[in-house]
């Protein structure tokens, strides 16, 4: 079993409530968690973290790099890359039934694009690096086998001559 360890000072509180932060951004549809329900975690642990510790630790993973903040008032997190990347073999064997891998570079993803038909995810750096080396101006799930239109994907394609 992989356990879930970061060579840092952070404590075993602090643990838990970034594994449950985790566990959240993992289950989500999205790959992310509003902020505030993230900070709410802590009240639910035991023993109990204070939201303000909470809130503090929060700043601390994204300053880290751990986590990435989205957006402006309703800011939601999700995984950063270099998470993603230090804690995939734990992620893969505690989530494995819900961890998806990029059909082209083979990388965990949580956000990118996802077809509609069959289970292929694609990150979205990925997807337009795939479309744009492609000889075509459709877009569509890069699994040959499945072939269906993307239509949520939107590229700025060169215009071919």
């Amino acid at each position: 079993m992989v356990y879930f360890r970061m060579a840092s000072t952070f404590s075993p509180q602090e643990l838990s409530l970034f594994r449950s932060i985790i566990e959240e951004i993992v289950y989500s549809d999205d790959g992310l968690i509003q902020e505030t329900e993230a900070i709410s975690l802590a009240t639910s642990m035991e023993p109990r973290m204070k939201v303000s510790d909470s809130e503090e630790l929060i700043q601390h993973l994204i300053q880290d790099k751990w986590l990435l903040q989205h957006g402006g008032k309703e800011r939601q997190l999700s995984l950063s890359a270099v998470t993603a990347s230090e804690l995939s073999l734990y992620l893969e064997e505690v989530y494995e039934d819900c961890i998806s891998k990029c059909f082209l570079c083979k990388i965990i993803t949580f956000k990118g694009h996802r077809c509609t038909k069959c289970k292929v995810r694609v990150h979205r750096k990925c997807c337009r690096k795939f479309w744009m080396h492609q000889n075509t101006t459709s877009v569509t799930c890069p699994d040959p086998v499945c072939g269906e239109h993307w239509p949520h994907v939107e590229l700025d394609l060169p215009q071919k001559r």
